[in-house]
């Protein structure tokens, strides 16, 4: 059971991680981010930091344009990650549970700077280039793609608590068992054997039977007799 609900915990974020690739993707590659008002012209444009618009110097959004750049290679790499955890192409240890913890929530840091970033810009060029901004559907995306990112890191660590209990509990197992086995042996080694009580000697009802070449070299009574009584004659 342990071991089923780790692999969920996993197949849900593989799943949180994909839609966070697909929601920055989206954010990302799609040229309208912001409508712009110019004034001098009287028109209405499109910006993102993807394309080099006149509006702002060659090199105003360079910055923003390479952290994005990263944040979408990052997000590929975590999900590629991710898909090798769960095939076990990679070990389930702390080391890369903690490694997949910081990939996700570094790379929802930096999208989450970028795109302060790039407000940031937006209202420093608002009193040089042009009057007026508003914010498009498609740079909300991105957002999500942040809050996804951050929630497969709770999931990560989540997954991380339970493979911790999981060979918690498997080594406490194996304690048990090694003690069982020591007692079983202890006990079998230290087993006393009582030896029977000695029952008191009786004496011996049968005879032993004389050696008869003594009798026959001793002599008898009647021939002891017959000697003195010839002796004194």
């Amino acid at each position: 059971t342990m071991h089923l609900s780790i692999r969920a915990i996993q197949a849900i974020n593989m799943f949180i991680s994909s839609w966070a690739l697909v929601f920055l993707a989206v954010g990302i590659l799609v040229n309208d981010w912001v409508r712009i008002n110019i004034e001098t012209r009287a028109t209405i444009k499109s910006h993102s930091p993807w394309i080099h618009s006149t509006i702002w110097p060659k090199g105003e959004m360079e910055v923003i344009r390479v952290m994005l750049i990263i944040v979408l290679s990052l997000s590929y790499f975590y999900n590629f990650f991710l898909g090798l955890e769960f095939t076990y192409m990679i070990p389930q240890t702390a080391c890369v549970i903690f490694m997949a913890v910081f990939l996700t929530c570094f790379t929802g840091v930096l999208l989450l700077t970028t795109l302060l970033l790039y407000h940031i810009k937006l209202r420093q060029g608002k009193s040089v280039y042009y009057s007026n901004y508003h914010l498009t559907w498609n740079i909300s995306t991105a957002y999500i793609s942040i809050f996804f990112h951050f929630a497969s890191g709770l999931f990560s660590l989540l997954e991380y608590q339970r493979v911790m209990k999981n060979s918690a509990s498997e080594s406490t197992m194996e304690n048990f068992g090694r003690d069982s086995d020591m007692r079983r042996q202890s006990g079998s080694s230290i087993q006393v054997i009582s030896l029977p009580e000695r029952s008191p000697i009786l004496p011996s009802i049968v005879q032993v039977p004389s050696d008869p070449s003594k009798e026959d070299r001793l002599p008898k009574a009647s021939q002891m007799q017959k000697r003195r009584v010839t002796w004194a004659m």
